[in-house]
């Protein structure tokens, strides 16, 4: 699944971002705009299912679909993050 996956979702719903946060915040789920562009980008993940599966709904894709978008993003950054550790201790 490529790291635009949600950014096309979104695209593909013919929404904003702006638009996004509203249709979200009708369901109860309050995001700012920059963290809904930090889950595009993969800098943040959402914490809970309840703001995956208001996604989901909002962007009529699958729930899991989401959660796997999410759980491979947050694996990119864990994998970076160590990679980057063993450069670094392996610099010294």
């Amino acid at each position: 699944m490529s790291s635009s996956f949600l950014r096309s979702a979104r695209l593909r719903a013919g929404l904003s971002q702006k638009d996004l946060q509203a249709q979200l915040a009708a369901r109860g789920v309050i995001l700012s705009q920059p963290t809904l562009s930090h889950y595009e980008t993969g800098r943040r993940v959402p914490g809970t299912m309840t703001e995956i599966v208001a996604m989901a709904q909002v962007l009529h894709v699958e729930s899991q679909a989401l959660v796997n978008y999410f759980a491979n993003q947050r694996a990119d950054y864990a994998r970076t993050a160590y990679l980057e550790k063993l450069n670094h201790d392996g610099a010294q």
